[in-house]
């Protein structure tokens, strides 16, 4: 039997409408942009400190918590105590017998505080402005540790082999500078924009 002309037309607009629910067919995905973090890495004097800056300046959170300066076996722990602008750190006495904490600040000599702890004594302090304090005791000399207080959480002390790894870097422009132990500074601009960028810092 011979399908009516209606009946024809009904077809039609089923097969018409069945392809246009069809799934479409699937695309290679777009290749991913690098928008989350990424790492500065390279090489540079051993005992140096690098530090990114973002270009323009923008503000990063404080740690929770003090950073902490130990002092025991007459030494003070660790020796190099990296922290930010406007963080506290607390001053420990851990040792069986008082010592004095001198600080200053070390491109000038100007001072920055003198007291004394006595056994399990601490003393809190807040560093507001960026660069390095040599920390010492006059009651025994051989008590020697640097503070280095920074603007960015982005800093890394560049170890034995004269390398160094930055970690988490929003992509964008910095300033990098490098700081030798004892003095000495060196900067310059890089753009962090791949998963990993070499930066290579001399004197």
């Amino acid at each position: 039997m011979t399908p009516k002309p209606l009946a024809r037309l009904g077809l039609i607009v089923w097969i018409v409408a069945s392809g246009a629910c069809a799934p479409p067919k699937e695309s290679a995905p777009a290749p991913a942009s690098p928008a989350g973090p990424l790492g500065v890495s390279g090489k540079a004097p051993p005992g140096a400190i690098v530090s990114l800056d973002p270009v323009p300046a923008r503000d990063f959170p404080l740690p929770q918590g003090p950073a902490i300066l130990d002092q025991y076996s007459k030494q003070f722990v660790p020796g190099l105590l990296i922290v930010r602008v406007g963080q506290a750190v607390e001053f420990r006495n851990s040792d069986e017998f008082g010592h004095n904490v001198i600080v200053n600040r070390r491109s000038t000599g100007g001072a920055i505080f003198n007291t004394s702890l006595d056994t399990n004594q601490t003393h809190t302090h807040v560093f507001e402005r960026a660069g390095e304090y040599a920390v010492t005791c006059d009651l025994h000399p051989g008590m020697l540790a640097t503070v280095f207080a920074t603007t960015t959480p982005l800093t890394a002390l560049v170890g034995p082999s004269g390398t160094y790894v930055i970690s988490d870097v929003p992509p964008g422009s910095y300033k990098a500078s490098l700081v030798l132990a004892g003095g000495g500074l060196k900067e310059q601009t890089v753009t962090v924009s791949g998963p990993r960028t070499e930066l290579n810092l001399t004197p």
